[in-house]
């Protein structure tokens, strides 16, 4: 799995899911809804002295790969690959607006689409509408939550569209996937 461009759809605040990419994409752009989150990320990026200490997860992953913990490379790899953080809502057709900037290598949205969507209806648009940033021969990255109701982060409870294995296949075939 590699390419030139990887866009994250619905990054958060985090770069946590991004740790590993930064060695096989060397321009990466983090789409996000909410405009704190952009902030938050951009600070990482700039490593303004502020922003959020991602360097235990950065040294985990770096274990996780056989990489030395100690070995800061992973960390200014990943901020050099993060070209662009932009705002993206997933219910519009062009969800980067003005900015699109696509097609992209890949595009991967992890746990953000399942989230924001507000039935099975919606949640089919939105995929149809993420997938449209994907070149031709590309590749759609996607992880849901299958068969919940609610998601928590330990202190809120947010409701969560039901989605079984076979909707997430069948939205993923209706927007021209195989």
């Amino acid at each position: 799995l590699s390419g030139e461009r990887l866009l994250d759809v619905g990054t958060g605040p985090a770069i946590h899911n991004l740790i590993s990419a930064a060695r096989f994409f060397p321009n990466i752009t983090c789409a996000e809804y909410c405009q704190e989150n952009r902030k938050e990320l951009e600070k990482w990026v700039r490593g303004e002295e502020d922003a959020f200490d991602w360097d235990p997860f950065i040294k985990y992953v770096c274990g996780l790969e056989g990489q030395s913990t100690r070995n800061p490379i992973a960390e200014l790899a990943l901020r050099d690959a993060i070209q662009h953080v932009v705002f993206c809502d997933v219910r519009e057709e062009n969800p980067l607006g003005a900015l699109n900037g696509g097609p992209y290598d890949v595009v991967s949205s992890i746990f953000t689409l399942c989230a924001v969507a507000m039935d099975k209806t919606d949640f089919d648009g939105i995929v149809s509408n993420v997938s449209h940033l994907v070149k031709p021969g590309g590749m759609l990255i996607l992880v849901f939550d299958l068969e919940a109701t609610h998601v928590s982060d330990g202190t809120v409870s947010r409701p969560h569209v039901f989605l079984e294995a076979s909707d997430i296949r069948q939205a993923v075939r209706n927007s021209g996937f195989t």
